[in-house]
């Protein structure tokens, strides 16, 4: 570590809000506040690739935003300052612990923003779940609850760190992925959150539920410019697959 880097930790260190510094774009130290705030979590990776100026961000766990402010010192140096964003939160389920669908509009219009500001392309997913009512009638809705909650865990290790899994009631649920090369990229997801999800689950009781998943999806640019249009394409598709034969997924047309 050189004196100039080693001049930045310290600078870093004394200030009284959270900060980071990125060495070639990757995260290189945080000081105190920031430790307490977001424990090791590389914040960068919530939200990739965050231009200059401000901009902002949701924090998982917490569902607190934040305003971030990117200062670019040289090839080498960018400093992340995080400042919160005060009575501005994100509302959590509590079974499963997605995001509620009362985030959706905030989180929603966010990623979208970004992806145009970068002109790059994200997908919505609109995923149902094949085979819940049965669940519910035959072993009871405490068995139901199990079974969305395996879900969410699957689809939530499924997907990256920077998608974002919602559930937006029953046995639905939207998943934004935040940066994709194409749409045939959201197929291989689907094809990926379908196989997951649909392995058995073992039940409280010992028995093992099985359901499936039918998904719609819809991207931007191609499908729609504002995030109600893209949800609602997504649902839509999501419709289609299921009069085709359920557990598969189907891209609006």
């Amino acid at each position: 570590m050189d004196r100039h880097e080693r001049y930045l930790h310290a600078l870093v260190e004394h200030l009284d809000f959270a900060a980071c510094i990125l060495k070639e774009g990757v995260m290189a130290y945080a000081n105190d506040a920031y430790r307490h705030s977001f424990g090791d979590e590389d914040t960068t990776s919530l939200f990739p690739d965050p231009q200059s100026g401000v901009r902002s961000f949701a924090h998982k766990d917490t569902g607190l935003f934040y305003s971030v402010k990117r200062i670019t010192l040289d090839d080498e140096f960018t400093i992340l300052f995080f400042s919160e964003r005060k009575g501005v939160s994100l509302a959590t389920d509590p079974l499963t612990g997605l995001l509620h669908r009362e985030s959706f509009p905030l989180i929603s219009q966010q990623v979208i923003d970004d992806a145009r500001s970068r002109d790059q392309v994200l997908a919505l997913l609109f995923v149902d779940l094949d085979g819940f009512k049965i669940v519910n009638d035959t072993w009871g809705h405490e068995s139901g609850d199990v079974v969305l909650k395996e879900t969410a865990a699957r689809m939530t290790r499924t997907v990256r760190n920077n998608d974002i899994c919602f559930r937006m009631g029953g046995d639905e649920f939207v998943i934004i992925l935040s940066t994709i090369n194409d749409r045939m990229h959201s197929c291989l997801v689907s094809r990926r959150l379908i196989s997951a999800i649909s392995e058995p689950i073992v039940l409280p009781s010992g028995n093992q539920a099985k359901v499936g998943a039918s998904i719609g999806i819809a991207t931007f640019p191609a499908d729609g410019s504002e995030i109600e249009e893209l949800l609602h394409k997504a649902d839509e598709a999501m419709y289609m697959a299921k009069k085709l034969g359920k557990s598969n997924y189907q891209l609006h047309l």
